[in-house]
């Protein structure tokens, strides 16, 4: 009776094994996984890094020019009637833009790109052909030019001019949008003129 009591104690059971391999098994194919999750990435974490990039540049390349110049509010006015009183519900897919040289410039968000348009009609993509723009909207506040006085009322609008940049890109190769990147700022004008 010794005997068998010391062979049990020793050894391990049917059972004992079958719970170790069934826990060695899961750590297994848990750890498996990991590694082809891991192996597969980089290529996407490369196309996200490089859509991060590029989109960083097109949207510091358009608050640089915003901050510069000025909202050409004539344009706008032109262009639809009630856009002054619906434009942060109605955004725009242009936006024009004018020195204090009386130079106009332009971007513009068309075919799945977002193009600048300098005041000598030259024309520039901001991003590579790799990056697809889905979708971009420029919001302006206030609605009328704040800089204009009227003598009975004074100034329209007591505020610095804004745009509040929208945009959604993916990369050419994210065929079903499983990284889409979104990106919105507000940029202020740095031009005084009261």
């Amino acid at each position: 009776m010794r005997g068998k009591n010391r062979l049990n104690r020793e050894g391990m059971t049917l059972i004992e094994m079958l719970v170790a391999t069934a826990i060695f098994m899961i750590i297994v194919i848990v750890v498996v996984d990991l590694a082809i999750l891991f192996n597969k990435n980089p290529e996407d974490m490369f196309r996200q890094k490089k859509l991060e990039r590029e989109m960083d540049y097109t949207m510091e390349f358009i608050a640089q020019k915003i901050r510069t110049n000025k909202i050409d509010y004539d344009i706008y006015e032109g262009m639809v009637t009630d856009y002054l009183t619906k434009s942060w519900n109605n955004p725009s897919n242009r936006l024009y833009l004018y020195s204090n040289e009386d130079e106009h410039i332009y971007f513009a968000f068309d075919s799945n790109m977002i193009t600048y348009y300098d005041s000598t009609g030259l024309s520039e993509t901001l991003h590579s052909s790799d990056i697809i723009i889905d979708n971009a909207k420029f919001f302006i506040k206030p609605y009328k030019d704040p800089f204009i006085y009227d003598s009975t009322s004074g100034y329209s609008y007591n505020e610095q001019p804004r745009v509040v940049i929208s945009l959604q890109a993916h990369h050419v190769s994210d065929t079903d949008l499983e990284y889409p990147l979104y990106l919105q700022t507000a940029i202020t004008t740095r031009t005084y003129e009261r």
